[in-house]
């Protein structure tokens, strides 16, 4: 018994020695772990994405039979689509009348997007061929450069890229008057994966 006795005092005064050793062992790696600052990343789901608004600023749009006129409705109408993206989502806007223009390259500041449609006054003919021309290459960040005659029916001649997070909303009230055609155009966005609605 007084061998029992003997072991289990042993044990505990070995218990005892080590302990300071082992709480000091343990301190360090967690110090190491703490310098080493683990991190890990998470991809998480989220929309994200450029809408180019194109709006038709011809002559037509002074026309009154939309109250105010038609013009002041289309900026109504792009003004609730820049107010209901996310914050996400990129926004450009495109003035097409007989020409095309930027007048805002794609960005997430709603505010700029507001002004700039309140910007807007209208004057020339109709070419819905320019705005997709425009608001394509507003996509695409750069002019984009094609001869429209290579272009086939279905645009497919022609490759200007791939931007399936991109999307086009035209506003007009009139038919194409002048080139490039529009139609070649929609292909043309269609097989680049951007989304056109009107």
């Amino acid at each position: 018994q007084e061998g029992l006795v003997t072991t289990e005092a042993t044990r505990r005064a070995r218990f005892r020695r080590h302990l300071p050793f082992t709480l000091f062992t343990t301190a360090l790696a967690l110090l190491a772990v703490a310098l080493a600052r683990p991190s890990a990343e998470l991809t998480l789901p989220q929309r994200e994405g450029t809408l180019v608004i194109a709006i038709d600023v011809s002559n037509s749009m002074a026309a009154r039979d939309v109250t105010p006129t038609r013009i002041a409705a289309a900026k109504a109408a792009a003004r609730t689509i820049v107010e209901q993206q996310p914050s996400t989502i990129k926004i450009g806007l495109v003035a097409f009348g007989g020409s095309a223009i930027t007048v805002l390259r794609p960005t997430d500041v709603k505010k700029e997007a507001l002004a700039a449609i309140d910007r807007l006054s209208v004057s020339g003919g109709t070419s819905l061929g320019q705005g997709l021309y425009t608001s394509l290459s507003t996509i695409a960040g750069k002019p984009l450069v094609f001869d429209e005659d290579a272009l086939s029916s279905d645009g497919a001649t022609v490759n200007i890229g791939f931007f399936p997070a991109s999307a086009i909303v035209m506003l007009s009230d009139g038919e194409n008057t002048e080139r490039p055609d529009p139609v070649k155009l929609a292909e043309l966005s269609s097989g680049a994966g951007v989304r056109i609605d009107t």
